[in-house]
């Protein structure tokens, strides 16, 4: 995996602003591992889809992360200091198919990119659910013989939920925090795509104040301003500045 680059950050930012987060997910890690098929990547299950958008963070910006969370009660601001690794989950080689609950075997596989990008325009969170288990159960049995999904108890259903969260930890990342103000606790979800895109998107604006400012002063490109290195962008910063 290669760091994304000032023209990387630049051009995909742009790219990515009307963008669904799935897209923006799949075109960073398009960006980062050139010689991995795009396909490949789509259908890596979501928790390693989001270990390698961590890794990538960290080779961007380092390892240390600043997270801002509003209480939901008060509102009060909580700022939480993180680093990459604390956020790593150790990923299980595969996962443990078929689940067996009682005389019920489910051979299952874990959701992937292609399945939210397939879910994405649904609203009702139960056909999201059902049309979710339809794609990632290959086949329910009953006492060794095939049944329709339909069929199966609501209770194995949910059992199989447990388990692909423990197939694919890294796919749901949360905190249990309480409020030093009013005392509010309460789980928080971390969503790595969000959170380094909108780091992403703030580069991006900072490159263009800095391509904006060069490029008066000295007349280059674009393209030339962005190939140079922060340290060097910096410096003749500075000397336009006096410095």
């Amino acid at each position: 995996m290669r760091p994304l680059n000032a023209h990387d950050i630049v051009r995909i930012c742009e790219w990515g602003r009307d963008k669904h987060a799935l897209d923006r997910a799949m075109v960073l890690l398009r960006a980062a591992s050139p010689g991995v098929e795009p396909a490949a990547l789509a259908r890596l299950s979501i928790g390693r889809r989001d270990a390698l958008l961590l890794e990538l963070r960290a080779r961007v910006f380092g390892p240390k992360l600043e997270v801002l969370v509003l209480c939901p009660k008060c509102r009060e601001r909580l700022e939480l200091s993180l680093t990459t690794e604390e956020l790593r989950l150790p990923l299980p080689e595969a996962p443990r198919s078929p689940l067996v609950v009682g005389d019920y075997a489910l051979d299952y596989r874990l959701p992937d990119s292609l399945d939210l990008a397939e879910l994405a325009p649904l609203r009702d969170a139960r056909v999201a659910r059902a049309r979710l288990l339809q794609r990632c159960v290959r086949e329910a049995r009953f006492q060794g013989q095939p049944v329709a999904l339909s069929t199966v108890p609501e209770e194995v259903l949910t059992a199989l939920s447990t388990r692909v969260g423990e197939d694919d930890p890294q796919a749901d990342i949360s905190f249990r925090l309480q409020c030093a103000t009013c005392r509010n606790s309460w789980r928080a979800a971390f969503d790595i795509l969000s959170f380094f895109w909108t780091e992403l998107e703030a580069q991006a604006r900072k490159l263009q104040r800095e391509v904006h400012e060069l490029a008066q002063a000295y007349g280059w490109t674009e393209a030339i301003i962005l190939s140079l290195s922060a340290p060097m962008r910096r410096r003749y910063l500075e000397l336009i500045h006096g410095g």
